[in-house]
Parts: structure tokens; C-alpha cells; sequence
């Protein structure tokens, strides 16, 4: 089909592409009380990762919203991680997260605090993994989430990098001590 305007032919068949950008969905997860979620199969397909959290919260209590990853999707806790992990806290102010800060740990690294768990509040924001395939190189992650406590309104933020030249394929969530409400969502960014 052809677009014409006052008999001149503007365009034919094929003259447009529809560029649907840089971000690419892969995968959702939604859960009422799961202990993890975890997304496997990140590859080189993508130089960089992004996940999005909507609505999480812990399923009873508050609770801290973590993550841990592997080069497998079976074996977790063995990546050592750095980060680095303060909020904004309103009415509180800026804190830094000294106790949230990870040096070399292999276990799971918090991308909240204190998440309250009624259907009231929860936490959303994203994490952003940085070239996962590499075999040279660390893999750098950086993290924002908005959640709501009790009555206060906490916006974290965790930076870092797994330590590690082998290529990481799979990502793991839940709360600290609780299992995990909400939805978690993945995309590739393509050209970035």
C-alpha cells in the first residue's frame, strides 16, 4: 500500500521501518508469596540487562528486597560481590547504609530497606546489569528502588560489581526472612 498526498506518491511498500527501540521485554514473573524469583538465560544477546520491579513486597512483616547471582541458575551464594548501598529517607534524610554495604560477600546483596509488607506498601524501581557475558571483565550493577515502610518513604540506591570473569546467566530475588509479593520484569537493551 502506498501513502499519496494530491497524486504524488510520499511512500510505497516497505519505505518505513518502525524503529521499536533499545529495550527489549524477555520475560515476567508475578508471585503472591514465592520464597525467590529467578530469571535464567541472560547472555550476550544483550550488553546490558534491566530489571524492573513492580509493586514488591515482603508476604508478611517488613523486610529487605535482595538479590544473589550464578553462572548456572543452580549455584547461588558463590559470586563474590562489592556494593555499595545508601537511601533517602523521608522525613529521616540522606543515611548511609554502612551495614547494607557489601565487601567481597558472597551471599545476597539488599536493594532495600525495610520494606513494609501490607498490600499498601511495597518497593518498584530497577536494577541494571552491566555486560553479564563477559569472560574478561566484572560485571557492574546499579540499582534505584522506591519503597514505602511504615510511614515513611525510602529510596534506595546500591552500586557495585560481581567479582567475576565468568559470564552470569541467571539472577535471583526474595526478602530477607520472608517470601516475595509482586512482579519482577526482564529486558534486553539492544544497540547500548
Amino acid at each position: 500500500m502506498a501513502i499519496i498526498s494530491s497524486a504524488t506518491t510520499i511512500a510505497d511498500n516497505g519505505a518505513f521501518s518502525v524503529n521499536l527501540g533499545s529495550l527489549i521485554f524477555i520475560s515476567e514473573q508475578t508471585t503472591t508469596g514465592a520464597g525467590t524469583v529467578t530469571f535464567t538465560g541472560l547472555s550476550s544477546a544483550y550488553p546490558i540487562y534491566k530489571f524492573e520491579f513492580l509493586n514488591c513486597r515482603p508476604h508478611t512483616s517488613y523486610g529487605d528486597l535482595m538479590f544473589d547471582a550464578s553462572t548456572n541458575g543452580s549455584t547461588w551464594d558463590n559470586q563474590a560481590k562489592t556494593t555499595s548501598f545508601f537511601s533517602a529517607i523521608n522525613p529521616h534524610g540522606i543515611e548511609y547504609g554502612a551495614g547494607s554495604d557489601a565487601a567481597q560477600v558472597s551471599g545476597r546483596i539488599n536493594l532495600t530497606d525495610n520494606t513494609g509488607g501490607d498490600s499498601q506498601k511495597g518497593a518498584s524501581g530497577r536494577m541494571f546489569v552491566f555486560s553479564p557475558s563477559s569472560t574478561t571483565f566484572v560485571k557492574h550493577i546499579s540499582a534505584n528502588l522506591n519503597s514505602f515502610e511504615n510511614s515513611t518513604c525510602i529510596n534506595t540506591f546500591t552500586s557495585g560489581y560481581i567479582n567475576s570473569t565468568s559470564a552470569i546467566t541467571a539472577f535471583r530475588f526474595s526478602f530477607r526472612d520472608h517470601n516475595l509479593v509482586g512482579t519482577i520484569k526482564l529486558y534486553g537493551m539492544k544497540d547500548s
